[in-house]
């Protein structure tokens, strides 16, 4: 196995790892750096998967802000009537 496939690997590896103890933002960077050296099917699809969690988690983040806000001015007006 030469110099550039071992590299491969080893951020391919890195990215299910990282991805596995739900480190999302290393594993991206993990993948990304995978397909720098050469593109693969099964990195790519992780790298998309990966991206799109992100994407939903901080739709989902910004949400319960919003909720929470909202929530938290219904208690007051409630609590002043």
């Amino acid at each position: 196995m030469c110099k550039k496939e071992l590299e491969f690997e080893k951020y391919a590896n890195m990215g299910n790892t990282l991805a596995h103890l739900k480190k999302i933002d290393e594993a991206i960077k993990a993948y990304e750096k995978a397909l720098k050296i050469k593109e693969d099917k099964d990195v790519r699809f992780n790298l998309e998967l990966l991206k799109k969690l992100k994407k939903n988690q901080t739709r989902k983040i910004k949400i319960k802000k919003i909720s929470s806000k909202i929530s938290n001015k219904i208690k007051v007006r409630i609590s002043k009537t």
